[in-house]
């Protein structure tokens, strides 16, 4: 009788050490992670591909290789082009074919475009603006679109420009970010006026002689004994296009 008391402590000993040489902690099973790949092509060629965010540095047509299962964030990037984003299923061992048309960009970006007050400036302090070539440029000039008035408002340059030319403006209730997306209101609609404060915070919308709409903020104030100001614009290059 006592040596089976004596045993099964024996016993249990030996099978907690044998468990114990049985577990491999130095070199852990990996698990197994499902992947598959993409061909990305686009219509035109040369588009960045971004996949969930970071730039794979390829450029369509082209293959992105090692993506886990599941749904991905597939964004292509090409100058004077909308971004496309879609979101794409990527499928165990499977290269799974994306093609996309990519729609061209109907807007021009000017930036940081300065100019005067009207009264008493050189012809180095330009008071007009010319929209479609986000040119500064004198008042009397042909085709000037606006013109920044001694008065202190931003208006419409007929009365001095030789074209004689209309332009009016439609302020944003609160908008102040040019790349929200948010259309132009029609022109033909009550709210457009001929004049805006130099103050105005938010973005405001032209119509100009030639159809264009554009969609305008002022990024900056100054006065070096003349005040001034840093205008930014989106131009639409089709007429009667309200689309920003």
């Amino acid at each position: 009788m006592h040596k089976i008391y004596f045993i099964l402590p024996v016993l249990l000993i030996v099978g907690l050490f044998l468990a114990s040489c049985n577990k491999d902690t130095t070199n852990p099973v990996t698990p197994t992670v499902s992947v598959g790949s993409l061909y990305i092509q686009s219509t035109p060629a040369g588009a960045q591909i971004w996949v969930d965010g970071v730039n794979t540095t390829k450029i369509t047509p082209d293959s992105v290789s090692n993506l886990t299962v599941g749904n991905h964030a597939v964004v292509l990037k090409l100058a004077s082009y909308f971004d496309d984003t879609d979101t794409i299923t990527v499928t165990e061992g499977v290269q799974t074919p994306v093609s996309r048309t990519l729609v061209a960009d109907y807007r021009v970006l000017y930036d940081s475009i300065k100019v005067w007050e009207s009264g008493g400036t050189s012809a180095s302090q330009p008071s007009g603006i010319i929209l479609s070539s986000g040119t500064a440029s004198s008042i009397a000039t042909a085709g000037v679109d606006i013109y920044y008035s001694t008065g202190g408002g931003l208006v419409l340059a007929s009365m001095f420009d030789i074209d004689q030319r209309a332009t009016s403006f439609s302020v944003s209730t609160n908008g102040t970010v040019l790349t929200d997306r948010v259309a132009s209101p029609l022109s033909t609609q009550g709210t457009w006026v001929t004049q805006i404060s130099d103050q105005t915070s938010t973005y405001f919308y032209l119509y100009d002689n030639d159809h264009h709409y554009s969609k305008m903020i002022i990024t900056g104030r100054g006065n070096d004994g003349h005040k001034w100001l840093t205008l930014k614009w989106y131009y639409n290059k089709n007429a009667e296009d309200i689309r920003f």
